[in-house]
Order: C-alpha cells, then sequence, then structure tokens
C-alpha cells in the first residue's frame, strides 16, 4: 500500500495543538524484523528493496477531518536502493494538513535499532519544484529526512501523523491507496475507521491481483471499520509513455461523496462569489471585444482570445475557504493580468455570461481518466465551457496561450465535471481526429547538372500542430526560430543551408491567422554519385517536423502490460516535387511502398518519375489516443514495415556534374552602484526601467527572481509597472513570495538558501516595469563582482558606480574595456562608467560566457595565494576534527596491503555512505565549511564537506595529500584569463582532494564507487592547488573514451547479422559500471530489447548481453539479427552503417552566426566497422570517402578512413579527438564546412550492384 499525497494526485491544480501519537504500534516489530530474513536479493532479484510490511489508519471525524498514522518497514536490498533509500520525503499543503514524523530508525540485520535524530536530520522547506510551472505558494511544504549509516541489508523503520484539519469538500471523506509499486509488498493493510453517519458511499479494489486483497467490515459504538489487507505483492515495472503507474496498478478507491453532481454543486458554490465581483470595466472590455461583431461563436471566441493571451499564467494563492480550489475573484485577475488555471478560467465563464452566454467552470483531469464509480475531488486542471443551445458543452482552455482551438487536443479523451447550481455528471471530453491535427508540407525544387538541390518548403500547421509550434514561436526571438528550423533542415537534407526564411502571422498572438512556416534552401552535393550509377533520400520534412513524429514516444519493448499513450490524434501529410536538370529518360529504380493502414494507424508513400520530374506523396496518421497491449504488437509490426520502407531510395543511372523585427523588451536605463563597506562586505542597488513590446517580453519580464543565503546576504525589492493607460500598479507583499532552494530540505545542516520571487502585476506590451533591488553581501573570504553592459534586450543607457574607501583602493583591481571617470570624494574614490545604446545580443546557442564577447567591469580585493591560504586554513581545521573519521579510515584499511586498494577502500566509503546534498563552494561563507566528523555523522555532505572528508580520513591512514580548487572551465584563454587576472571567486567551483601514489596524482571527490581508480570527472579542468596557488591542469591517468567495434554481416537477401563490442575507459568505465551493476535482470531484458530496437525496428537480439566490468577497460558486447536491413531494389542493394552519424562529432546548429561559438567539452571515441558483403555481390560503387581533418583554434583531429580488404570485405574506420573550444565567426565557418561534408548521405551509405 502506498498512499498517494495530495501533492502527488492535484500537481498543478492545487499548488495553483500538542503532538499526537498513535495509540499502539500498527504493526508487530518482531514479525517485521522476522520477515526480513528471507527477504533476500536472490529470492527478488529484481527488486531494490522489499516493503515489508506498511499499515495506514485513518482515524475520521463527521465533518471529514481525520488523522493518518502510517507505519513502515522497508528492506533495502541493493546499492541502488541505499541510495534511493537514504531520505524519505513527505509532502502537505496548510492550511489543509501537517506532518509530524515521529519515529525513524534503521533496524540492522543482527537487530540492532538506530534511532535517527529526526530533527536533527530532516528540514521543512518550501517545495520549490512548483516554480517550473510558475506557481508560487509558500504552503506548499516538503519534509525530507535523512538517514545516515544506512546500508544494504539494513531496513528502514519508520511513522508518521498526517493531521488533516480542513478539508477540500466539507463534510467528505475520499482516498486513494495502492496495494502494488516499484518494490515487492509482504504485507499492507489499510484501516479506515469512521463515524457511521460517514460512511464509504462507494468503493472500488481495482485492476486486482488475485488472492492478494481481503476486505473485512466491522460497526461498533456508532463507528465503521473498514479494514484491507494485502500480501505477497509482487513489483511492478514502468514502461516507457504508459499512464500514471498508480492509475494502472492494484488500487483502492474511496469515497464518502455520494454521485459526481455533488462535487459538480461543490465547486459551483464554491465560485460563485468570486464570478459575482464583475466590474463596469469588465463590461465595457466584454462589449468591446464583441461589438463589431454578430455571429454568437464568433463573439464567445473574440471573449476566450483576450482571456486566453492577455491574462499571463502565474499564480500566488491567497484564498481561504478552499485553496487550490477556490478562484480569484475575477476583477482581480481581469486589473491584475495574471492568474493559474483557475482564475482564468473563472474570469472567462464572468466574461462570457457577461456577453449573455451560459458558461460554468469546468473541473477536468489533465492525465489518466477519473474512476466513473468513486467521485473524487482530485482534479488537477479548470478550464471553461459554454452549454448551446442542445445542451452540449463547448469547452475551452484558456491557460493555452497560443492555441488558435478553444480546446486543445491534448485535452482529449479526459474526465471534466461541469460546476453547475443543479450539478452534472462526469463526461469525457471528445477526441479531436488526426484529420484535425494535421501538419501539411508542400516542397518544390530542382536538382541542377552540378547536384546542387534549391528547393522551398511550405508548412501549414493545424490543430494541436499549430498550437504546440505556436506556442513555442510566440516566445523565440525570430533568430531561434530560424535556428529551430535549419538544425532540422540539415538533419533531413545534409549540407543544405537556409536562403530564405519566414513565419506567418508575423504576430503569432493572433490565433485567427493559421500558422505557416516557408524556407528556401539549398544544398550541394545532393545526390550520392557512385561509379554507375546516382541515388538520394527523397527530402520528406514530415519525418522530423509535426507532432505525429514524438507522440509514438519509445516503442522498444517487445511487448506490453499497461497501454502505450499518444494522447492525440495528429498526423502529417505531404508532397514533393523534384525538377532533376542531368536526369535521364528513365530511372533505374523507383520504389514502390505498399500503404499500412488499420484503425490505429495509416501510412502511404508514393514516388513516381515523368519527363526529368520527381514527384510524391507522403501520409501518416496516427489515429489512436491510446494503444492496448494487443494493439501495441500491431504498432511494432507496423513501425518494422514503415522503417523499412522509408530507407528505399530511387536509383538513377550516374549524373555527370560538379559535386525588421520589434524588440520584445527594451531596457530604457540601468543604474547600478556598489559601495565596498570593507574588504569582505560591499552593498549593491540595481534600478532598472524596461520598455515591453510584446507577449514573449512579458512572459520573459513578469516576475523577478533574486537568489540569496541570508547566512551572509540580505536582498530587497520594489517595483512598479506603468500600465499603456499611464495607470500605475505597485508591487505589493501579497506578490512577494519566499520560496526555499531546491537542495534544502535534503541537507538541514546548511543554512537554507531564498528565492525572493516579484510577480509584476499588470505586466502586457505596452508597460513600463521599473524596479529596484538591494542586496548586501557579508563575510566574503574576498570581494569579486563583475558587471555587464550588454544584454540580449537592447540597453539605451546604463551606468554603474563604485564606490571605495580609500584606506582600501590600493588592494581593489577595477578592469574594464570601458573607459571610466571618477575620483575622489571625501575618503571614497569613485568609479564611473557609462554607455549608450548597446546593441542586444543575438541568442544563440552554444555561446561562451558573457565575459569573454561583450563589456564587462570586473572587480575584486582578491589575491589568489591569500585565498588559497585562507581556504587552506578552514579545510584543513575542519579536517582536523576527525576522531571518529580516523577511526572509520583505519577500520577500512585495515589489513589493506597497497596504498591503491586503501584509497579505493575509502572512496568506495564515502561514494557509499556520504549523500552528495547541499550549497556549492561558493554559496556559503567559509565558516559553513562542516569539520569531518559531522560529515561523517549527518551522512551527507557538499562538495567542501566531503573533501574535508576525504582528507581526514587518507590522513589518518598516513597520506600526505593536498587540497586542490577546480574550475568548471578547460584552460580556454578567452574564457578563463579575465577570472584568473581580475580574481573572480567563480573562476573555481568545487574541490577535489589530490594525493601522489607510486608517482601518480590521484583525485577523489568527483567520481564514485563504480570509477577505476585515477579517472577523474574533472580531466582537462584548470585547477589550483592550495595554498601555493600554482594554477596546473587536471590530468586523469585514466582519460576518457570509447571504442566501438561492429561486425555487419549481409546476405542475399539484405538480411544482416550484427556484433557490436564497446570499450569504455575513465569516467564512460564508471558511468558503463554503475549502469549494469544495479540493474535488475527484468531491466537488464528491457535494456536489451531497447538497444535493439535503437539498431534497427526490425532487429532482434541473438545470443546474451555481454557486460564485463569487473576488469579494465569495461567491454559490452550485443549481437543482433536484422531483417531486412539492406534494401533491395531490380540489380542494386544498399545499407547506410548503424550507428554511425560522423556529423555528430562537429555539432553546428546554424550555418553562420553573430556570436562566438563556444565547446565546453572534449570527445575522444573511435568507431570500427567490418562490413562482409553478399557473396553475389559484383561491385561496390559509393562508400564512405577518407578525410583527415584538423580543426582551428586546437579544436582537435576527425579521421575516417575506408578500405576494401577483400572482394566483398569493407573496413570503415572513424577517430575523434576534438578539445573544447572558443572560437570566433571566421573559425566557426570550417567546422560548418566539415560538418556539411560530414553529413553528406555518402557518408553514410554503401552501394552495391548485384551478380
Amino acid at each position: 500500500m502506498k498512499k498517494l499525497t495530495l501533492s502527488l494526485l492535484i500537481f498543478a491544480f492545487l499548488v495553483c495543538g500538542g503532538i499526537l501519537r498513535a495509540e499502539q504500534p500498527l504493526i508487530a516489530s518482531d514479525e517485521a524484523i522476522k520477515s526480513s530474513q528471507t527477504a533476500t536479493l536472490e529470492k527478488f532479484p529484481d527488486a531494490d528493496s522489499v516493503i515489508l510490511a506498511e499499515c495506514e489508519k485513518n482515524i475520521c471525524n463527521k465533518d471529514g477531518t481525520y488523522k493518518t498514522w502510517s507505519e513502515v518497514y522497508q528492506k533495502v536490498l541493493t546499492e541502488k536502493g541505499k541510495r534511493e533509500g537514504k531520505t524519505i520525503s513527505f509532502n502537505f499543503t496548510l492550511p489543509y494538513e501537517t506532518v509530524e514524523v515521529q519515529v525513524v530508525e534503521i533496524i540492522k540485520p543482527d537487530g540492532r535499532k538506530l534511532p535517527v535524530d529526526i530533527e536533527k536530520n530532516s528540514k521543512t522547506a518550501v517545495d520549490s519544484s512548483q516554480m517550473g510551472s510558475n506557481i508560487y505558494n509558500p504552503n506548499d511544504k516538503i519534509v525530507q529526512v535523512t538517514l545516515p549509516g544506512l546500508e544494504i541489508g539494513d531496513t528502514v523503520h519508520y511513522v508518521y501523523l498526517s493531521n488533516t484539519v480542513k478539508t477540500r469538500v466539507p463534510d467528505t471523506w475520499s482516498d486513494y491507496s495502492i496495494f502494488e509499486g516499484h518494490s515487492p509488498i509482504l504485507y499492507s493493510r489499510i484501516v479506515i475507521d469512521m463515524p457511521s453517519e460517514l460512511a464509504l458511499a462507494n468503493i472500488r479494489l481495482r485492476d486486482e491481483i488475485k488472492d492478494t486483497v481481503s476486505f473485512s467490515k466491522e460497526e461498533k459504538d456508532g463507528r465503521i471499520i473498514y479494514n484491507w489487507l494485502a500480501k505477497n505483492v509482487p513489483r511492478m515495472f514502468d514502461e516507457p509513455d504508459m499512464p500514471p503507474y498508480w492509475t494502472v496498478v492494484q488500487r483502492l478507491i474511496v469515497s464518502t461523496i455520494p454521485d459526481w453532481k455533488y462535487l459538480s454543486r461543490w465547486y459551483w458554490k464554491l465560485s460563485a462569489p468570486h464570478l459575482e465581483k464583475t466590474t463596469p470595466e469588465m463590461k465595457e472590455k466584454v462589449d468591446a471585444l464583441t461589438a463589431k461583431i454578430s455571429d454568437k461563436n464568433e463573439q464567445m471566441r473574440a471573449i476566450f482570445r483576450y482571456v486566453s493571451q492577455n491574462i499571463r499564467y502565474m499564480g500566488i494563492t491567497t484564498e481561504t475557504e478552499a485553496p487550490g480550489y477556490e478562484p480569484h475573484d475575477v476583477n482581480i485577475t481581469f486589473e491584475n493580468k495574471y492568474g493559474v488555471c483557475r482564475d482564468k478560467a473563472a474570469l472567462l465563464t464572468a466574461m462570457l455570461r457577461i456577453a449573455g452566454f451560459k458558461a460554468y467552470p469546468v473541473l477536468i483531469n489533465a492525465g489518466p481518466k477519473m474512476d466513473e464509480d468513486v467521485p473524487l475531488p482530485y482534479f488537477n486542471h479548470a478550464i471553461t465551457c459554454v452549454e448551446d443551445e442542445n445542451g452540449k458543452y463547448i469547452l475551452m482552455d484558456s491557460t493555452d496561450e497560443s492555441t488558435s482551438d478553444l480546446c486543445p487536443a491534448y485535452l482529449s479523451n479526459k474526465s471534466y465535471l461541469v460546476a453547475k447550481p443543479e450539478g452534472e455528471k462526469l463526461l469525457t471530453s471528445p477526441i479531436v481526429p488526426a484529420s484535425k491535427n494535421m501538419l501539411e508540407i508542400s516542397t518544390t525544387g530542382t536538382i541542377s547538372t552540378e547536384n546542387i538541390l534549391t528547393a522551398e518548403t511550405l508548412m501549414n500547421f493545424k490543430g494541436v500542430n499549430d498550437g504546440i509550434y505556436r506556442g513555442a514561436f510566440s516566445t523565440w526571438k525570430p533568430e531561434k526560430a530560424q535556428e529551430f528550423f535549419e538544425s532540422r533542415l540539415k538533419a533531413i537534407i545534409p549540407g543544405a543551408t537556409i536562403k530564405e526564411f519566414r513565419l506567418e502571422p508575423s504576430d503569432m498572438r493572433d490565433t485567427s491567422l493559421p500558422l505557416k512556416a516557408f524556407i528556401k534552401y539549398e544544398a550541394p552535393d545532393f545526390m550520392i554519385n557512385g561509379e554507375r550509377c546516382s541515388m538520394f533520400r527523397s527530402p520528406w520534412f514530415g519525418t522530423s517536423f509535426g507532432a505525429v513524429n514524438f507522440v509514438l514516444g519509445q516503442t522498444g519493448l517487445e511487448k506490453r502490460k499497461y497501454p502505450f499513450m499518444t494522447d492525440i490524434a495528429c498526423g502529417v501529410e505531404e508532397s514533393l516535387t523534384l525538377s532533376m536538370e542531368a536526369a535521364p529518360k528513365a530511372p533505374l529504380a523507383i520504389p514502390a511502398y505498399p500503404p499500412i493502414e488499420n484503425t490505429e494507424i495509416l501510412w502511404q508513400r508514393n514516388l513516381k518519375y515523368n519527363e526529368k520530374s520527381l514527384t510524391g506523396k507522403n501520409r501518416f496518421l496516427i489515429n489512436a489516443v491510446e494503444f492496448s497491449p494487443a494493439q501495441y504488437l500491431e504498432l511494432k509490426k507496423n513501425l518494422k514495415e514503415i522503417e523499412y520502407e522509408s530507407r528505399k531510395m530511387p536509383i538513377f543511372p550516374t549524373l555527370n556534374g560538379t559535386n525588421g523585427k520589434v524588440p520584445d523588451a527594451v531596457i530604457e536605463k540601468e543604474t547600478q552602484s556598489f559601495n565596498i563597506i570593507d574588504a569582505n562586505s560591499y552593498e549593491s542597488v540595481t534600478s532598472v526601467r524596461k520598455k515591453i513590446n510584446t507577449y514573449a517580453g512579458t512572459k520573459k519580464h513578469s516576475e523577478v527572481k533574486i537568489f540569496f543565503n541570508p547566512i551572509w546576504e540580505e536582498a530587497s525589492i520594489e517595483a512598479k509597472v506603468t500600465l499603456p493607460d499611464g495607470s500605475v500598479k505597485e508591487l505589493t507583499k501579497e506578490e512577494l513570495n519566499m520560496m526555499d532552494a531546491s537542495w534544502v530540505s535534503s541537507a538541514p545542516r546548511y543554512p537554507p538558501a531564498k528565492i525572493l520571487v516579484a510577480s509584476l502585476p499588470g505586466v502586457a506590451p505596452g508597460a513600463i516595469i521599473e524596479y529596484t533591488i538591494k542586496r548586501k553581501y557579508t563575510k566574503q573570504p574576498f570581494i569579486s563582482f563583475m558587471s555587464y553592459f550588454r544584454y540580449t534586450e537592447k540597453l539605451l543607457e546604463k551606468e554603474l558606480e563604485i564606490s571605495i574607501p580609500q584606506e582600501l583602493s590600493k588592494q581593489f583591481r577595477v578592469s574594464s574595456p570601458i573607459m571610466s571617470v571618477g575620483g575622489c570624494s571625501g575618503n571614497i574614490k569613485k568609479y564611473k562608467f557609462s554607455i549608450k545604446d548597446v546593441k542586444a545580443v543575438k541568442e544563440e546557442s552554444s555561446m561562451p560566457p558573457w565575459w569573454t564577447f561583450n563589456q564587462t567591469v570586473f572587480v575584486s580585493d582578491g589575491k589568489w595565494d591569500d585565498y588559497g591560504k585562507l581556504l587552506d586554513e578552514r579545510l584543513k581545521k575542519a579536517a582536523s576534527v576527525s576522531e571518529k573519521a580516523g577511526q572509520k579510515a583505519k577500520a577500512l584499511t585495515d589489513g589493506v596491503p597497497n596504498d591503491r586498494d586503501k584509497m579505493i577502500k575509502i572512496r568506495d566509503f564515502v561514494a557509499k555512505s556520504i549523500r552528495s546534498a547541499g550549497p556549492g563552494l561558493n554559496e556559503l561563507p567559509l565558516e559553513s565549511i562542516s569539520d569531518a566528523d559531522t560529515t561523517l555523522g549527518d551522512a551527507y555532505g557538499n562538495n567542501p564537506d566531503r573533501a574535508v572528508l576525504f582528507y581526514a580520513m587518507l590522513k589518518a591512514v598516513g597520506f600526505d595529500s593536498k587540497f586542490v580548487l577546480v574550475s568548471p572551465y578547460e584552460g580556454i584563454t578567452k574564457v578563463v584569463d579575465p577570472l584568473e587576472e581580475s580574481s573572480q571567486a567563480n573562476l573555481y567551483s568545487s574541490i577535489l582532494v589530490k594525493t601522489i601514489v607510486a608517482g601518480e596524482a590521484i583525485y577523489l571527490n568527483d567520481t564514485n564507487q563504480y570509477a577505476k581508480l585515477g579517472s577523474t570527472a574533472s580531466e582537462k579542468n584548470i585547477s589550483m592547488d592550495i595554498p601555493s596557488a600554482v594554477q596546473n591542469v587536471i590530468k586523469a591517468n585514466d582519460s576518457t573514451r570509447t571504442e566501438t567495434n561492429v561486425k555487419l554481416q549481409i546476405n542475399e537477401d539484405g538480411n544482416a547479422l550484427m556484433t557490436r563490442t564497446v570499450r569504455y575507459y575513465g569516467m564512460a568505465y564508471q558511468s558503463f559500471h554503475k549502469r549494469f551493476a544495479e540493474m535488475t535482470p527484468e531491466l537488464r531484458k528491457r535494456y536489451c530489447q531497447e538497444a535493439a530496437n535503437a539498431v534497427s525496428e526490425s532487429a532482434t537480439m541473438t545470443g546474451e548481453l555481454v557486460t564485463d566490468y569487473s576488469s579494465y577497460p569495461g567491454v559490452e558486447t550485443m549481437a543482433f539479427e536484422i531483417k531486412k536491413y539492406a534494401v533491395k531494389d531490380n540489380k542494386f542493394m544498399y545499407l547506410a552503417l548503424p550507428g554511425f552519424n560522423p556529423s555528430a562529432a562537429v555539432s553546428t546548429p546554424t550555418q553562420k552566426r553573430e556570436n562566438p561559438f563556444y565547446k565546453s567539452y572534449s570527445s575522444d571515441y573511435s568507431l570500427n566497422y567490418e562490413i562482409v558483403l553478399p557473396e553475389n555481390t559484383a561491385e561496390i560503387l559509393s562508400i564512405p570517402r577518407n578525410i583527415s581533418w584538423n580543426g582551428p583554434e586546437n579544436f582537435g583531429e576527425i579521421k575516417i578512413n575506408t578500405q576494401q580488404d577483400r572482394k566483398n570485405t569493407l573496413n570503415v574506420s572513424m577517430s575523434v579527438k576534438t578539445n573544447s573550444a572558443f572560437m570566433d565567426e571566421a573559425s566557426y565557418l570550417t567546422l560548418v564546412e566539415i560538418n556539411r561534408i560530414l553529413s553528406l548521405r555518402n557518408m553514410k551509405i554503401i552501394l552495391m550492384s548485384l551478380k
């Protein structure tokens, strides 16, 4: 049994007196502990942990409030189970409920019970996960308890009380629990004790596993006691794209609510007072929206568009009766121009009612369907409906700000409940057919005698395709949209460049106009030219654009237990016309494509050639929103056929030839001042005035987030928004929310970091935003900061003033390419910088750090040698408190003969037992570094604390180690030098411990127990030894790389046998070792299925997967049989090398750039293919070409070599050794050219003629 917390069930919609103890233990401890002796990994090989026993007791009151005592015994079986079990989390939402953790203990295999100090090892924090949805509710809480000392074989025992003091629906009670999960369950019990007046009206046990659950009921003293007991329930396994697991496993659903109409009336009653808060201004707006429209349907759409596009999605919770369900008063949402789904739905309802429509708020579950037989209030979304004259409901979701549809297709086939005074039953939204959700594409072009394709493609997005793509384009700058299309164009047609690009409509928010994209492009070396023939892959854009390409998700499993969800019915339809200037009258082969059609899927393709013109049509529709396990088997069969057919290409005799946009926002003025207080403290004041011009600007600039930690920082903000009509809205305290950083609840030892979120009111195009942020910094090891003079928005004016006391001025360095003015005022030295009319930075992917290519002022009073000494002193002081750490180190290494093995023992212990949690090196004052014994005792620590523990333990067993500061950057001069020369603290972000063993430098604190000693994740990064402040580059004794060897044998029918062996070195070995060491037998089986599917839909494993991580390097070997891998057409056969993608070695998302290109990582891998062709091969006509390329700016080298060893045997090898790199626009063009060459089809294709 696992009771699903409301935070899990109502994630989107709900966010938008003395100690109580259980009367007696819920579970007999002796029996639970006894059962642990037989709960072994041998008995449960597919489990990481086992639920030995769990019990939940609910005691309900007449008004529906209740207390739930829960008790759990869970045994850890594996390293993964231990890692996941080191923290226990509990979610709750005020004012509905509170959670009190009463008992947490670790029971050792010998029966010893080790109590966990709950107060010391737990923290209650604001759940920051809601921020990803623009929700800021400080009452949404999470409690996390850390379990220090947890080991494999231990049993975790905990008891907690959930006290629900406020019901969502008054005088009702409902629950949703599961008797099946990701761990086997030996014993699970649910007890519900409630007054007879509040008896359960509806009870259902769904997806029951035979003979695992029993039920009893007892009536006594005016109360009813319901009792369910589950035993020996096997674990479930997740499947890709399945419904939420709790909706398909064995589950118990109960409710006192008599029917769905009861809930409908409740929500109407809750919403009605807020719907009535209309204003004359709202009526004026409705009149203005509908004045020139006579058609009632178009009036409705006009009002919908206004709420959808002018009320931004953003939520703060101020209601008291039913927070999370209850909408704001509609006038508040109208005036502030923001709200979450329930607020926008209520406003739309009110405005439609003003216009005379029969409109109602609607609860809808944007996910799995609700159980029709058991009414529950756990909906996760709110929308609106209008009841037409026939009594039918027109649904509309104003939360979606970019849809042209009233109700987007992703809300198809969902349970919904209309809130009406008389009540309404539970209904299901209609499925929008694929024909309404199409992407229509037409391509016309010419292949010249020089083998250059010149073409243009028009895309017409409809239904869900319009909504998805418009939603992105409306928030992107034009250059980002073009980069998106260009990257996909290059995937479809390697080497293609865009010559013309446009999107329509120019105003993406005008959903009355269809979304269209037009691309004109050119691609040299389009055809693959062999000795006696030429071929090319038809440029079907529908394989890379359109919702149909991603709704199918992952189809690697051979069969399924649970439904396969697509959620949306959609499709693509395209036409193709290519004129071929040098083409002959007759081709050698034009593919034929057998159609595939059933109730769930349709795929049709054809090509025709006539008088130098190739024409074709392609149609692909997914008609189902979910596939049953039986339908999935048919889908797999269809996808195999589609994959093979899609590889077919037309073949011809050799063709001889030669191979002003309005900005989203403008920063009108920024003033910034820094006041140095002393050598370790300073203040800053930043004032900004921005003009918002577009919807994208509204989305980007309507919230201000300030990250700080009160232990050494103070932060505040004042703001106002001037609306286009001149009215002013001041930021109120209700619009300020203090959130916790994501790590706070998992690391209670550290001072909690905060996020101050200001939700600016009334932000809209034409508005002026003004805010002032004041900050104070103290306890700094040294002062360092940067100020930028260029942003992604145009900057009209910026002024910067830096004030430094005269007695400190000599130790400060202020550097910048901008000329400063200033001087002395009393005992203060001032620097003043100003700039005007600065062009916005074009947003591009792979941009380097900001200071490398934009004007920046650097300020610091730091000296690396002073900082190194200070940090070294603080770290060693913390390491000196290490009595227990030293004892542990000696116990671990007792009897271990050599130094390397001693280090491995210590490294593995820390990796397994000391959880990584907490803030980074530069996020807390140095005084917050914990001593070694504290980190050991708490069993968690951040990077500096783990370094201290490593150092203390190594020293205790005789090692002479050093602390090393490590940068996140490799040694690129333009990146590192400005930070190093100006002593910026952010140059170094972590600490390693360096020890010389047998002449080799070993680094600890960035690898785990699965790594080979001597490897490091910081390889090639710059470092600084402390206290000496000597700068170095981290060198790994075992560098990270992979070697892949493939043998591919093709027979006369095009079937293939493939053997692939991969060797893993360095950090690649760590990832490989961890993955397979923690993989259970069932997951290993699924991995094999998915690996085969990645090779081809038609591939099946032959033999067993071989993984060897007992020696170094790690080795993985797989063998496959692939039916119809090579395409056989007439007297030709051709194939693409599996897994061979040369262009991936050099990623160039666009053809040209305005900003420098930055590659932040190194790559080292090799691919080697031995291809044995069929015995009836007459001649090899086309093979990958040889390449030897050395990139500019120390980028590295790429080599490809193809050799024909024997008549029917080819060897293809590729070696890639590249480094991190910083490149200007000119150097980037060399990358573009090699990427074009590596992307050509003839780099992947082998074409042969047959006897």
